[in-house]
């Protein structure tokens, strides 16, 4: 099994990694064709890209997001990769996140240890996950280490 990006997503990091140049330009400025095409106003240049509320936003990072993990996945499975692909391990973090996840072949959320904790934050993360997810998939906790599975 492989992840693409590990422990990074344009959801979780997009308040630092849009703020660097010239990836913030060229996000803006894919944003603002991107608005345009949807008949959306233009207004990427006042744009935050970490801005969870802004709608438009999510809904291109959102479709970047796929685009960049179908093209990784077709380029491993054209290098002959036959394992199964995730997109990163962050999936359940946030909806947006995981619907960019469903093009993949699996879901990766590994947690660590919570100091001797252990069952009592699987159980939660069970509760997290069907609370925001259980429209996707039904998640069970199987028992053991990272056990809770769609």
């Amino acid at each position: 099994m492989a992840e693409i990006v590990n422990e990074s997503d344009l959801f979780h990091n997009a308040k630092h990694l849009m703020n660097v140049e010239p990836y913030r330009t060229e996000f803006l400025e894919k944003f603002s064709a991107w608005l345009q095409k949807n008949g959306y106003p233009d207004n990427a240049k006042d744009a935050d890209p970490a801005d969870p509320e802004n709608i438009p936003l999510v809904l291109f990072s959102m479709e970047l997001q796929e685009q960049y993990y179908r093209t990784m996945k077709d380029c491993m499975r054209e290098c002959g990769v036959k394992i199964p692909i995730c997109g990163t391990n962050w999936a359940s973090s946030y909806p947006a996140n995981m619907k960019t996840q469903l093009i993949m072949d699996f879901f990766d959320d590994h947690k660590y240890y919570n100091l001797g904790r252990w069952e009592e934050f699987e159980k939660q993360c069970e509760d997290y996950l069907n609370d925001k997810f259980g429209h996707y998939a039904d998640f069970t906790l199987q028992g053991g280490a990272d056990s809770t599975v769609p």
